[in-house]
């Protein structure tokens, strides 16, 4: 039996589909999400439909966001009755 090798290199892998987003899109969709500092997968979602007219699931815009570093947190939720400077009564207290 005749062995046969595959040169790696050489062979023509698809790596599948394309992108719907291409790589000046995505770098502007990275410098719109930078511009608000917490965002919903829903509100990325409904920013790339606006934007760009195209469509992802929650599931692929987790993936997009997760693959540049970016994280999910816990809301915070501020107090609206809070002082400005309630850092600096804390510490004189």
């Amino acid at each position: 039996m005749e062995q046969r090798w595959i040169c790696w290199p050489c062979a023509k892998l698809s790596g599948g589909p394309k992108p719907k987003l291409g790589d000046a899109e995505r770098e502007e969709l990275k410098r719109l999400l930078g511009e608000k500092d917490a965002w919903t997968l829903k509100e990325v979602r409904i920013l790339i439909k606006e934007k760009f007219n195209v469509e992802y699931s929650e599931m692929q815009v987790w993936r997009m966001l997760t693959s540049w570093n970016m994280h999910h947190a816990k809301p915070y939720v501020l107090d609206k009755r809070r002082p400005d400077d309630a850092e600096t009564i804390l510490k004189k207290t």
